[in-house]
């Protein structure tokens, strides 16, 4: 759980420099975006510690 906290920092600047930058017609991307990368950042660090696990 405290991995997911350690991205969400990261993730919520990138999601308000979309906010400034994208036109206003796509805003709702900027939160879509953050989502999908901190589930997909996340997935991925849980699969390295499973990896490392089993060695």
């Amino acid at each position: 759980m405290k991995k997911y906290f350690l991205l969400q920092v990261p993730l919520i600047i990138i999601g308000m420099i979309l906010l400034i930058y994208l036109p206003s017609g796509q805003k709702h991307y900027a939160i879509l975006m953050s989502f999908l990368l901190w589930n997909l950042l996340g997935l991925d660090w849980v699969s390295e510690q499973k990896i490392e696990v089993d060695k």
